[in-house]
């Protein structure tokens, strides 16, 4: 490898490296390979001044180790780090430092090499095992055959941990900073594990525990389970070699967190209550339907799980803060009882709260309601829906099964909506109301048309 012979034709800085998408810029040269494999170009020969079929092939790559891990798609980060080992490689999980450090290495040393008795300089093992054999290109070939390419830059999950939907905060970008008391810290680190789920089995683990105890009414077992899971999910994992973000989660969030005064998500504008009091529109009113678990009576043997739908209106924003590993924006609320009238209209009573001891939901769950205050009774108020933002109700002759989009959302129809034709005549005809009949004498009918046709005649504009 000659400097002669060696040509930089693109330099990438690493921020802003392509990622998984290099396979886009790649595809042009293996084009090119494959004809140069397979059939070949022709090619001048200056020295015997003819042409000749040239054909050429990749033999290897040169590079650091991420980029070897973005050409050959092999993860050269985590427990499988070794490219040369594959399957084989030899990992160990620092629990104190959370990091994965690479051992016996002294594998690849000859058989009779004195390290490998040496126990006191590496892991108080001896080696003896031959090293791992190197993966062969037919047994690549074969393993990525039923491998999807997905291309672009994966987000980071530390950001924004299991929570994919991402708002943006108002009235303020950076937020105030808010000491919350232990009560609400604890209301809201509890509702966040119970929707996060990458922690399903050890809520189901932590049922089954609650459940293992007899003489207990399932409503106190229920209790139990939403009140004490997040202690126990804190011992629990604290003892157990799980992913980062588990672990983090099971510790908590920070008690200074960021408040704001609204916040745009699912293509709604969320606003406190105490905004809204200062203005005639509204957009503290929210709902959440939720898979609920509901007893008759603190003896009730046969529980109902159903979907119920909660109505409120938010009273604070805030953004809680695990250590700088994640976030996650909730939103707090007044829940209210709601009832129907005779008439299936659903309203409800703002002097009749409850569930007061979760009064939290997350924000990529909310949706959007305004409430119509009854003229007779002022704490009665009728719930209102609203649309999203950016979605629009067209006509009947404009409907298709394209699902809605909102919010700057990627839409795709998948065909052209069929437009009425146009000729240019403007109708004049209503058809929403019944026909008139009214009967105009002749004479009369036409005296009228003399009388316009001599104001007409006035309305010409003198151009000599």
């Amino acid at each position: 490898m000659k400097q002669e012979y060696c040509m930089l034709s693109l330099l990438v800085s690493g921020p802003r490296s392509p990622g998984n998408d290099i396979d886009i810029y790649l595809q042009p040269l293996i084009e090119a390979l494959k004809v140069l494999w397979e059939s070949g170009v022709d090619t001048y020969d200056a020295l015997r001044n003819q042409t000749f079929q040239m054909r050429a092939a990749l033999m290897w790559i040169i590079s650091d180790f991420s980029a070897y891990a973005k050409l050959s798609r092999w993860s050269t980060k985590g427990k499988l780090a070794c490219p040369c080992c594959n399957y084989g490689t030899n990992s160990c999980y620092l629990k104190h430092s959370q990091k994965i450090c690479y051992m016996d290495h002294h594998v690849f040393l000859p058989m009779d090499h004195p390290w490998r008795s040496n126990k006191r300089s590496f892991n108080e093992k001896t080696e003896f095992r031959p090293p791992p054999e190197l993966l062969k290109g037919t047994d690549v070939f074969n393993m990525l055959q039923n491998v999807e390419n997905v291309f672009g830059k994966m987000q980071k999950k530390s950001n924004s941990g299991p929570w994919k939907k991402k708002g943006c905060p108002l009235g303020g970008k950076n937020g105030d900073p808010n000491d919350l008391d232990d009560k609400s810290l604890s209301q809201a680190h509890r509702y966040i594990l119970n929707n996060c789920d990458e922690i399903e089995e050890y809520v189901r683990e932590h049922e089954l525990e609650v459940n293992s105890h007899e003489r207990r009414s399932k409503w106190s077992m229920a209790k139990s389970h939403s009140q004490n899971f997040f202690q126990w999910f804190e011992s629990r994992i604290m003892h157990t070699d799980v992913p980062d973000f588990i672990k983090q989660l099971s510790r908590g969030p920070n008690s200074i967190a960021k408040r704001y005064s609204g916040y745009l998500i699912n293509g709604y504008r969320f606003h406190k209550r105490q905004h809204d009091a200062r203005r005639t529109t509204q957009n503290s009113g929210v709902t959440l339907v939720a898979l609920t678990t509901s007893f008759a009576s603190s003896k009730d043997k046969n529980p109902v799980d159903a979907n119920l739908t909660y109505y409120g209106r938010i009273i604070d924003i805030i953004e809680l803060d695990y250590f700088g590993h994640f976030k996650v924006v909730l939103f707090k609320c007044d829940w209210y009882e709601a009832e129907e009238d005779t008439y299936g209209l659903t309203y409800v009573y703002f002097n009749k709260k409850c569930y007061q001891e979760e009064p939290f939901l997350l924000a990529s769950q909310a949706h959007q309601y305004f409430y119509v205050q009854d003229p007779h009774d002022q704490d009665k108020h009728y719930v209102m829906n609203t649309v999203p933002r950016d979605l629009f109700n067209i006509s009947d002759q404009f409907k298709s099964d394209a699902p809605y989009c909102y919010e700057n959302g990627s839409y795709e129809h998948p065909m052209s909506p069929s437009i009425p034709n146009d000729e240019g005549e403007v109708v004049l005809i209503r058809s929403d109301v019944p026909a008139t009949i009214i009967y105009v004498p002749p004479e009369r009918f036409c005296a009228q048309e003399v009388e316009i046709e001599s104001e007409d005649e006035f309305d010409v504009e003198d151009t000599s």
